[in-house]
């Protein structure tokens, strides 16, 4: 189960709209075990932009440093839970560059990768290793 921040959502759009590049970055949040749901929470509190990247408007290398900083913005409860980037006006989707990322960056079961097409306003959402695709209708939105 996904649950987004508005103000994780926010900060997303407002880091992707404004480029015709692909952007992106690491979400940070806090994993949680539901024992009534029998399912694990995430919850995506805040991003770390990635700084040093290179970026056309196809592809989106982010620079190792982003690891730092994300994980030197962590309070205890905290993880980086997965990470978002965009596809201007391609569509929202995980390309197999996106799907290869994925296992080997963020592999385990609750890690949320997020695709926003910033022009044509789409959003996507896949998780794990195998980069399950989410049904975005189901994230819960919520303010924090």
């Amino acid at each position: 189960l996904a649950v987004c921040s508005i103000k994780c959502w926010n900060d997303i759009v407002n880091h992707l709209k404004p480029y015709s590049v692909e952007m992106g970055g690491l979400i940070v949040g806090k994993i949680f075990q539901s024992l009534t749901l029998k399912k694990t929470v995430v919850l995506m509190e805040n991003i770390v932009k990635s700084v040093d990247h290179k970026s056309s408007s196809v592809s989106l290398e982010m620079g190792s440093g982003i690891w730092n900083t994300a994980n030197c913005s962590l309070d205890d409860e905290q993880a980086v839970v997965g990470w978002y980037h965009s596809h201007p006006n391609l569509g929202a989707f995980f390309s197999g560059t996106d799907r290869m990322n994925q296992k080997a960056n963020f592999s385990s079961s609750f890690h949320v990768g997020l695709v926003y097409d910033p022009v044509r306003e789409e959003l996507a959402s896949f998780r794990g290793a195998d980069s399950m695709q989410m049904d975005v209708n189901k994230i819960m939105w919520v303010e924090i």
